[in-house]
C-alpha cells in the first residue's frame, strides 16, 4: 500500500531527463531520484509481535519450531520486523529466553530485522547483557533493535522465581542503562 499524491505511474517513472528544484542549496537531483525516495519514505511497513503461548512443556519444542518458521515466512513475505517478548513460568513466551531466541533466528534470516519488547533488565546482569546484545548485533549483521523495561508488578511471580523482588526494579533498570 502506498499513499502518494502522484498517481503511481507518474511516480514510477519519471522522465530523468527533467531536473527537479534544489532539495539542498546549489544540488539539482533528478526528479526520479527525488519521487523514488519519496515512495520509499511513505511506503506502509509491517511488523509481528510474538507471543508463543505453549499450553504445556511438551508442546514446547513444536511451538519453538513454528515460530521460527514463522519468523522466515514473515521475512519471505516482505515483513520489516518481528519483535520478541520476554515472560517467565508461565508459557506466555514459550522460548522464554528472547535473546538466545534471537539468536537462532538471526541464524535463520537475512533481512528482517529482530527486536526486543522488552528485555526485562531487572533479569539481566548489565555486563552480560551488554555483551550478548553486541553478539547478537555482530551476528544479525546489525538487524538488532532494543527496547528495554523493569519488568511490571503485575509479574511478581516472575521476579519471585528469579529469586527477587519487583521493589527494585526501576534502580536495576537504571544501572542496566
Amino acid at each position: 500500500l502506498l499513499l502518494i499524491p502522484v498517481p503511481i505511474s507518474q511516480a514510477v517513472r519519471a522522465p530523468t531527463t527533467h531536473r527537479a528544484r534544489s532539495i539542498w542549496p546549489g544540488r539539482l537531483e533528478p526528479l526520479a531520484d527525488i519521487r523514488g525516495d519519496m515512495i520509499r519514505s511513505l511506503s506502509m511497513q509491517f511488523g509481528w509481535l510474538t507471543l508463543g503461548m505453549s499450553p504445556s512443556p511438551d508442546e514446547d519444542g513444536m511451538r519453538i519450531d513454528n515460530i521460527v518458521e514463522q519468523v522466515c515466512l514473515a521475512e519471505r513475505l516482505g515483513f520489516s520486523d518481528v519483535w520478541l517478548t520476554e515472560h517467565y513460568f508461565t508459557g506466555e513466551s514459550v522460548y522464554s529466553d528472547s535473546l538466545m531466541f534471537a539468536a537462532a533466528l538471526a541464524m535463520k534470516t537475512e533481512r528482517i530485522r529482530i527486536g526486543f519488547a522488552v528485555v526485562q533488565t531487572p533479569f539481566h546482569h548489565p555486563v552480560r547483557l551488554a555483551v550478548q546484545l553486541a553478539l547478537l548485533d555482530n551476528l544479525s549483521k546489525g538487524r538488532i533493535d532494543v527496547g528495554i523495561g523493569k519488568g511490571t508488578a503485575y509479574n511478581e511471580y516472575e521476579f519471585v522465581g528469579h529469586g527477587m523482588r519487583s521493589t527494585d526494579s526501576r534502580e536495576r533498570m537504571e544501572e542496566t542503562i
